[in-house]
């Protein structure tokens, strides 16, 4: 049986109604860093949180934004609600 690391697991989102919302698959580590930005944490203090570089946490949000076609990263919680149907804190 194949082994992954931990931060390679993917988190599957998705409603359970199906309607318009669209799944969105994060890492574990994608997810953490979403709820951090979403209580209001800078790149730099998400990495502190994290024990990472504010370099890696801005390349996780780069990729975050990628995947729910936020333009800035501020409106990363609220284009993932748009996308998923769910509320970041509220599924953390």
């Amino acid at each position: 049986m194949k082994r992954t690391a931990p931060h390679a697991e993917r988190e599957h989102e998705s409603t359970a109604s199906g309607g318009s919302h669209r799944p969105v698959e994060l890492t574990m580590r994608q997810r953490q860093v979403l709820i951090l930005l979403a209580k209001g944490h800078t790149a730099k203090e998400i990495g502190a949180e994290l024990g990472i570089s504010a370099r890696t946490a801005r390349a996780h949000l780069d990729v975050l934004r990628q995947k729910t076609g936020a333009t800035r990263v501020r409106e990363l919680p609220a284009r993932y609600r748009e996308l998923t149907g769910r509320d970041v804190l509220s599924a953390a």
